[in-house]
């Protein structure tokens, strides 16, 4: 989603494709403005670009196909009112003066804010974390972003017998725990009594070398582990 609003200026020795602005498409029909400004003593000639295509795809491959605007050669404003999901400005030519492209999206119901997509916190999502766990809703959904002040990181070596891998540690969003990739056995977790028992009625959560698991725990001390001696854990905890 963009900033909103967004303005960027370019300097005169700017050429070809500027870097894109990602716009929120599930706000259409309130779509949002444009506009090219020839800042003071500029000329030249420039396209606005728009593309369906999402450029944060980090699992495929995307080439984006761009829509060029007809060439701009004066101030103009212009309004796109169908969904896409990224916009940029092309500059042809520049001379005499900076370039300025400003693009404002319309808000849903509440408004718009510095966020760019509504008003209040982040709003009009469909896919969201609240507390650990994913809420999925075709209305839209008003989370607000919690983190932590700071983390506890620790390594734990292994016995034969199952211990503790921590004193108390109080926790607000739980644990990560690693399995060393040069273990040679795996780690069983679990409570005090946990066993390394892999048969299907064993008590352990299985960690394989080099695996990790995430725990929603509030304390680490109870967490137990057991496996094969001097293998090593780490964790990162918050």
């Amino acid at each position: 989603m963009a900033m909103n609003p967004i303005s960027r200026t370019y300097a005169v020795s700017s050429t070809g494709a500027q870097t894109p602005i990602g716009v929120d498409w599930r706000d259409t029909p309130n779509g949002f403005a444009w506009e090219v400004v020839f800042d003071s003593g500029a000329s030249g000639s420039v396209t606005v670009d728009t593309t369906l295509d999402n450029l944060n795809d980090v699992l495929n491959t995307v080439t984006p196909v761009w829509t060029p605007s007809t060439a701009i050669t004066s101030t103009t404003t212009g309004f796109i009112g169908s969904p896409v999901q990224f916009v940029r400005v092309t500059i042809t030519s520049l001379s005499g003066g900076t370039l300025t492209f400003k693009v404002l999206e319309g808000a849903p119901e509440g408004g718009g804010d510095s966020s760019g997509s509504g008003g209040g916190t982040a709003s009009n999502v469909n896919i969201a974390q609240v507390g650990g766990t994913t809420v999925s809703s075709p209305l839209p959904v008003s989370v607000s972003a919690t983190g932590a002040a700071s983390f506890t990181p620790g390594q734990y070596k292994l016995t034969a017998s199952a211990a503790q891998i921590a004193s108390s540690t109080p926790l607000a969003n739980g644990v990560v725990i690693t399995a060393l990739n040069t273990n040679t056995g795996n780690v069983f977790l679990g409570g005090s009594g946990v066993t390394t028992t892999a048969n299907g009625t064993g008590n352990g959560y299985i960690l394989l070398p080099g695996s990790s698991v995430s725990i929603p725990v509030t304390n680490l001390n109870v967490i137990y582990a057991i496996g094969t001696a001097n293998d090593v854990i780490s964790w990162v905890a918050a």
